[in-house]
Formats: C-alpha cells, sequence, structure tokens
C-alpha cells in the first residue's frame, strides 16, 4: 500500500489481538507493532504478556529496528533461472541471494520524480540506473548467500526553493511539540495517579 511513492505500512495496536499480526505474518507483510508509554504503567506486566503471545506463534520471529524492518521490506519474483526482479519501498534495501547459484537482481522502486536521484549506489559502488513508466531501475549481481545494501540517495531539496516550511507549519508544529510534552509529562502520570487512590 502507498501513498504516492511513500510506502505505508499497516501497524498494530495489542488490542487488536495476535490473532491479526499473525495474519499480517502470514501474509509476508512485517509485524509493526505500537504501544504508548501509558500500556507500561502497569510495570509493563501487559507488555510482557503481549510479547510471550507473540514468541508463541508457530513462526519464527526476528526483533529489529524500524529501519531494518523498512530496509528489508521488498516483494520480489523470480524472472528466469538466473534473474529475480525485486520491488524495494524504501529509499535503502538489504537484498540477500538465497539461491544456491548466482543471480541478478533487477530493482525497481516507483517514483514520480527522478530528477530528485542524485545517485544510486550498492555500499560503495555506484551503480548505473534508468527511469521507466513510473519507476526507477537498476541491477546487481550476488554470488549464493551473498547479500548487499543498496540505497538511493536524493538531491537536498531544501536549498532549491522546491521545498519551503511557512510559518504556519512551522507554529503548528511546535504547537503539536509542545502539547505531546504536555500529554506525556502531565497528563498522563496524573491519569495514572488518579487510578491508583481509585484502588
Amino acid at each position: 500500500m502507498t501513498y504516492g511513492d511513500f510506502p505505508i505500512y499497516t501497524r498494530r495496536y495489542p488490542a487488536q489481538g495476535v490473532e491479526n499480526l499473525a495474519f499480517d505474518l502470514l501474509l509476508g507483510k512485517p509485524c509493526l507493532m505500537v504501544i504508548h508509554h501509558d500500556f507500561c504503567s502497569d510495570g509493563c506486566a501487559r507488555l510482557v504478556q503481549f510479547i510471550d503471545q507473540l514468541n508463541s506463534l508457530k513462526v519464527p520471529l526476528t526483533w529489529r529496528p524500524l529501519g531494518d524492518v523498512v530496509r528489508r521490506s521488498y516483494r520480489q519474483k523470480e524472472l528466469s533461472p538466473d534473474s529475480v526482479e525485486i520491488e524495494m519501498y524504501g529509499t535503502e534495501l538489504r537484498v540477500k541471494n538465497g539461491f544456491d547459484q548466482r543471480k541478478r537482481f533487477i530493482i525497481r522502486r516507483r517514483d514520480s520524480d527522478p530528477r530528485a536521484v542524485k545517485e544510486i549506489r550498492a555500499e560503495s559502488d555506484q551503480i548505473a540506473w534508468h527511469f521507466s513508466k513510473g519507476r526507477i531501475a537498476f541491477e546487481i549481481e550476488l554470488n549464493p548467500g551473498e547479500s548487499r545494501t543498496v540505497s538511493i540517495k536524493f538531491h537536498d531539496l531544501s536549498g532549491n526553493g522546491q521545498y519551503r516550511k511557512n510559518a504556519g507549519y512551522k507554529v503548528k508544529t511546535l504547537l503539536r511539540r509542545y502539547l505531546s510534552e504536555a500529554r506525556d509529562n502531565y497528563f498522563v502520570p496524573t491519569k495514572a495517579r488518579l487510578a491508583g487512590f481509585a484502588k
């Protein structure tokens, strides 16, 4: 699922149940969970119980930071015995050749403005790329078991006048930050203390 060129990942709350996360895993989607700090108000007992439920699923889970999840999220299709097509979603991609022979990986990424692309690299090597049918495309070859991280670097848009934050945007952002701080530092702790008195 995307919003323009930006990928959208489904996130789940513990209240939605472990079964929804299991279904996401069955579909091959990353398992992204979200909690708010008040979910830990009971000394993290609910959080530990939820994690235990997740770990009891009959699927091997690997716990990773969000950046690693996005970096390892892609869709692949074997085109021929020696080539695989990959659709990447983020600006970085960690590709591993899990086959028992050398493979050519044809990598594509949806993009509406190829002029914004500065360069594409596979670690320290610069890669040739082209744009066709609304997608950036490039290729890498990997030996069996080999993995590489490819990254798309973009030109800085803030200096060329295409992207400017106006005063209204800055005021709204500042207000949102202060209100979030007030909620986190005053409202939620007070709510927890009042709940303790009610017991």
